[in-house]
């Protein structure tokens, strides 16, 4: 046995015959490549209609703020785009979905116009990268 060959691995029930460490091959995962989603601009509009701003005491909210931490408007919108490359790699609608609504501070910074779409996009690939082992980038 040579200084660089491992220690042969002491394995129950299996006496006389020495079982080596394989080492551990690192894997560089495919980095998939997600289009830019035009702006939704009616959906920002629609987010700051005074009807969407009203706090309804039932709810204990705004209209407005339980569709920014759903995420489901958002999420529908992206996704159109997006679901073709993120189900390969695993992505469900419902993943997601819990990824748009983790999302909510850069939607609502975007639609108080304090953030570009942009960003918005960067903060839902960020979360997608900590959460599958997938690696997505956005486009240009």
């Amino acid at each position: 046995m040579s200084r660089n060959d491992p220690e042969p691995l002491s394995v129950p029930g299996v006496e006389g015959r020495a079982v080596r460490a394989r080492p551990a091959r690192a894997t560089l995962a495919a980095v998939t490549t997600l289009p830019y989603v035009d702006e939704p601009r009616d959906l920002r509009l629609a987010f700051n209609t005074p009807e969407s701003l009203v706090k309804y005491p039932a709810i204990r909210t705004t209209p407005r703020e339980a569709a920014i931490r759903q995420g489901g408007d958002l999420a529908k919108r992206v996704w159109a785009v997006w679901k073709a490359q993120l189900k390969p790699d695993g992505v469900t609608w419902q993943d997601f979905l819990s990824v748009s609504s983790s999302n909510r501070d850069a939607s609502r910074a975007w639609a108080d116009g304090e953030i570009p779409w942009r960003t918005v996009q960067e903060g839902l690939v960020e979360r997608l990268n900590a959460r599958t082992s997938a690696a997505f980038v956005l486009a240009g």
